[in-house]
C-alpha cells in the first residue's frame, strides 16, 4: 500500500491526513483521512474512507458523521481530550469492490463502562450510497440453502456451550442461562435475518448475526460467522446478479 502526504492540518488536538488505499485499480475509495486522538500520553486514531467526488451518494453514505452514529468529528475529538473515552478507535477494510458494489467492514473500539469493541460490515451501491440486498444476486432456494448452513453451524457452535456437570452450582447456573438464551436466539433466526448482515470478499460470501448475549455473559457467545464460497452459490444465481454473474463467467 503506498501512501502520499495529501495535508497536514493541526486543528485543536487531533492531525490529518491521507493516504493512498483502495483495492488496486477501483477509483471508488481513492484515500485514508487519519484523524489523531490525544489524550494525555495517550494516542489513538479514527480511519475514515474517503470516497471519490464521482460518487456522491456513496460518499455521503461513507461520511463521517454517518461512520460515527450521527455523532460530530470535533466533538469526538474534544471529548477524547478529556478523559480518552467513548469512541477511541475505527478503522475500516475494503473487503470488495467492483464497478456497482462495494463491501466494507467498519471496526470500532469504544471505552465507557467497560471497553469494548465491534466490526460492523457495509454492502452499498456505490451509485445510490444504499445498502445493496443479496436478494438482488441470490434467488429465494439460495436464501434458505445459506440459512440452513448458517443454523447448522451455530447450532453446533451452541452445543458447545452446554454447562459442564462437573461446574459448582452458581457457574452452573449461569452457563445454563447463557445456553437457554443462545437456544432462543436460534430458533428466532429467520431466513430474512441471516441473509441480511452479509460482505463479499476474493473467496465467497461471509454471513453474520448479531451477538446474543450481554457483555458479562460474552464468554459463552460462539463464532457467529459463516463464508459460503461464490461455488456454493452458483446454482442460485439471479439474472439481476451484480457480483455472482461476472464471478461466474
Amino acid at each position: 500500500m503506498k501512501y502520499c502526504l495529501l495535508a497536514l492540518t493541526f486543528l485543536m488536538v487531533y492531525q490529518i491526513s491521507c493516504a493512498q488505499t483502495g483495492k488496486p485499480g477501483s477509483d471508488i475509495i481513492v484515500s485514508t483521512k487519519k484523524v489523531y486522538l490525544h489524550y494525555q500520553q495517550q494516542t489513538d486514531s479514527l480511519l475514515f474512507p474517503v470516497v471519490s467526488e464521482k460518487y456522491p451518494a456513496l460518499r455521503d453514505s461513507l461520511s463521517e458523521k454517518n461512520l460515527l452514529r450521527g455523532d460530530i468529528l470535533d466533538t469526538v475529538v474534544a471529548r477524547y481530550s478529556k478523559c480518552g473515552c467513548q469512541t477511541t478507535a475505527l478503522s475500516y477494510d475494503v473487503d470488495f469492490v467492483n464497478a456497482d458494489v462495494i463491501s466494507i467492514g467498519l471496526y470500532y473500539e469504544y471505552y465507557g463502562a467497560y471497553p469494548s469493541e465491534w466490526e460492523e460490515w457495509l454492502t452499498l451501491d456505490v451509485h445510490t450510497g444504499k445498502p445493496y440486498p443479496i436478494e438482488n444476486e441470490i434467488n429465494q432456494a439460495g436464501m434458505e440453502y445459506v440459512a440452513q448452513l448458517y443454523k447448522k453451524q451455530l447450532k453446533k457452535a451452541i452445543e458447545l456451550e452446554k454447562p459442564d456437570d462437573s461446574a459448582d452450582a452458581e457457574n452452573k447456573d449461569d452457563d445454563q442461562e447463557a445456553y437457554d438464551d443462545l437456544k432462543a436466539n436460534l430458533e428466532s433466526l429467520t431466513t430474512s435475518i441471516i441473509v441480511s448482515n452479509y460482505s463479499f470478499t476474493d473467496k465467497g460470501i461471509w454471513f453474520k448475526t448479531d451477538d446474543a448475549l450481554p457483555h458479562v455473559a460474552r464468554s459463552h457467545e460462539p463464532d457467529r460467522v459463516l463464508l459460503i464460497t461464490y461455488a456454493q452459490l452458483k446454482p442460485y444465481i439471479k439474472a439481476s446478479s451484480l457480483v455472482l454473474k461476472n464471478i461466474h463467467k
